[in-house]
């Protein structure tokens, strides 16, 4: 009985997040990376002694991207209009487990500012790194940050997902119609049968009143007219 009342709910669920996709901002993801390396290896013992220094070292350059010290070249190279917990938010530094290589992802509403703060915060966690890690006695950096993939400005938006907000917006307006549902069955107290007669009450049934309806097509009763003498 309650088929239109689940497909309504659905429908409104469907509607709704049409008009939230429509009226979010949308944003703009770009990825940058860059590959952690040693330089001055003469051996092979120094290489693999590097390479181990290098993949030690990944997580610690993945934390510092979102620093100050990284971050304050970016807002004043880009003169960017916020400050380096702000910028922070839409940053994100991460790696795969075993490997010496770091996305840079930058969130931003325009695709080519999204594409500069990736790029930007590449090149100066770069200059970043070089600058902690060098020796005391003046000697170059052990450790050598290269940008393998340059950001490039995103053709789509990564937000809104559109197809995705549809078919949240289904599933639950249709889950919100179910219980609706369900709740005006559990709810219901009028009585449309014997059954639900017999569950309302203890009183005996005395008889039942049957609707029959005249066919549409059915013969009429016949009329007849005419003058009499």
């Amino acid at each position: 009985r309650n088929w239109m009342l689940i497909v309504s709910f659905a429908l409104i669920g469907v509607i709704t997040a049409a008009a939230a996709s429509v009226l979010m901002p949308k944003t703009y993801t770009a990825t940058s990376s860059l590959f952690v390396s040693t330089q001055n290896v003469e051996t092979s013992a120094e290489l693999q002694q590097g390479s181990v220094f290098a993949l030690a070292r990944v997580q610690s350059y993945v934390g510092l991207a979102r620093k100050p010290q990284v971050l304050d070249p970016v807002i004043e190279n880009l003169d960017l209009n916020m400050s380096a917990q702000e910028l922070a938010k839409t940053v994100k530094a991460s790696t795969s487990r075993n490997t010496v290589l770091i996305d840079i992802t930058a969130t931003d509403s325009s695709p080519e500012m999204a594409a500069d703060i990736a790029n930007g915060v590449v090149a100066s966690l770069i200059a970043s790194v070089a600058d902690l890690e060098r020796p005391t006695n003046g000697l170059p950096s052990p450790v050598r940050l290269t940008s393998v993939d340059a950001a490039q400005p995103p053709s789509s938006a990564s937000s809104p997902n559109t197809v995705l907000n549809l078919l949240l917006g289904f599933l639950y307006g249709l889950a919100a119609g179910l219980i609706v549902a369900v709740l005006r069955h559990v709810l219901d107290r009028h009585v449309r049968s014997e059954a639900d007669l017999r569950r309302s009450t203890n009183l005996p049934l005395l008889g039942g009143i049957t609707e029959s309806q005249i066919p549409r097509h059915a013969p009429g009763p016949t009329v007849l007219t005419g003058s009499g003498t």
